[in-house]
């Protein structure tokens, strides 16, 4: 795969990118689909059931362990007649805690659960339910649970859902995968897409059949991400966590800078004037995936700031007129490719 790297400081400079950019949608006749078959498959009752998934076994987590089996699961929000689409959500978070959880008993920020309408978890689900896709909201885990969390247990969490996702398929009647992420959840995704080869190396793991399947990711759907770990364009304190605050490792987990031909087609959205995440971060991975000619919508929003709805963190808030369109594009742009 080429490397972004090589072209990113010029483009970071001085080449202005088209705020909203998009490839032509492959011509490609279609295999058959469980779309085809939505209308026979009926889940009015597992659709109520949203019973966690856990990702790991008891006693058998890696690195550190701290929380993962307690804390590492996929909550399942399963469209009641499923086209085939699927998608794994990462919520935000700035890898501290997660935006949809309640809070642990004595902490002030959530990392139990994702129960309730989340506006960056659950309250997705009706929205993508209604259109035959099926939602998977992910726990991860975060430096409330395990305060020595790094790029180790965050890389095993996400690609290990995919995993478990993967080997589920066939019983949630899945053919499109998107990884969708926001804030540093966003990050999250866009490197459970470029470390889809991750190999968990911790030895007091023990692995089973799961770890030795592999995984493809289709489309991604990117809400104000973290997609840099670059000095003018990260944020630091999800970086800090992300690489153990190893400057030696920016490079290797910026997203930007590690984007090819064949990246997945992304739908990718932001506040121009986000107080939080730099707005220029996601401007530079357009400016990467237009260079590579990968098939992609980059949303650039300009609501002002109010003391009701703020500019980063959103989600699904429809207060944002701007903002509040990345709902209809987003799942506009995954039906349009399959899902």
């Amino acid at each position: 795969m080429r490397k972004w790297m090589l072209l990113s400081g010029l483009a970071l400079v001085g080449c202005a990118a088209p705020i909203t950019s998009s490839s032509p949608i492959s011509s490609e006749p279609e295999k058959e689909s469980i779309a085809s078959k939505s209308s026979e498959i009926e889940y009015t009752l597992p659709a109520d059931d949203h019973e966690r998934i856990y990702l790991y076994e008891s006693g058998n987590v890696p690195y550190g362990g701290s929380g993962g089996e307690k804390y590492a699961f996929l909550t399942p929000y399963l469209a009641e007649h499923p086209t085939g689409g699927a998608v794994i959500v990462f919520p935000g978070g700035g890898y501290t805690h997660l935006s949809n959880s309640t809070a642990i008993e004595g902490q002030k920020q959530g990392g139990t659960n994702n129960d309730g309408n989340q506006k960056e978890a659950s309250a997705i689900a009706p929205w993508y339910n209604a259109m035959g896709i099926s939602v998977f909201v992910l726990n991860y885990r975060t430096t409330l649970v395990d305060s020595k969390l790094d790029y180790h247990g965050l890389l095993s969490d996400a690609t290990r859902a995919f995993k478990v996702l993967e080997s589920k398929k066939s019983e949630y009647h899945i053919d499109h995968i998107c990884s969708m992420g926001f804030s540093a959840g966003g990050h999250l995704a866009l490197m459970a897409a470029e470390q889809s080869e991750f190999e968990i190396d911790d030895p007091e793991y023990s692995k089973d059949e799961i770890d030795g399947l592999s995984y493809s990711i289709d489309s991604l759907v990117l809400g104000y991400p973290v997609a840099s770990f670059l000095d003018r364009l990260t944020h630091t304190s999800t970086r800090r966590i992300f690489t153990g605050n190893n400057p030696e490792l920016y490079d290797d987990f910026s997203p930007e800078l590690h984007i090819g031909e064949d990246f997945p087609s992304t739908y990718l959205f932001h506040e121009k004037k986000d107080p939080t995440v730099p707005f220029a971060a996601s401007r530079a991975l357009d400016e990467a995936l237009t260079f590579f000619d990968v098939d992609h919508r980059f949303s650039a929003f300009e609501d002002d700031a109010s003391e009701e709805t703020p500019l980063h963190g959103f989600g699904v808030n429809q207060n944002l007129a701007d903002a509040s369109k990345w709902m209809d594009e987003s799942t506009a742009f995954l039906k349009e490719r399959g899902f």
